[in-house]
């Protein structure tokens, strides 16, 4: 799957984990992700259970 599909599919059932280099191509091409990127989660102290649970739901019902 591509960082930005799986960005739009998961901004679609309400999670924000955004897509791309994040400022670090090259160590995005070293790890072989290349110029797209990946997909980047973070959780923080304010992250709910409910939050966990809506992430956890989107990763599964991604669209491969």
């Amino acid at each position: 799957l591509r960082p930005a599909d799986v960005y739009r599919q998961l901004a679609e059932r309400g999670v924000d984990a955004p897509a791309g280099s994040f400022y670090a191509l090259e160590a995005s091409r070293r790890l072989g992700l290349g110029d797209e990127g990946a997909v980047r989660v973070g959780l923080a102290p304010y992250t709910s259970a409910d939050d966990v649970d809506r992430l956890l739901t989107a990763l599964a019902g991604l669209d491969r």
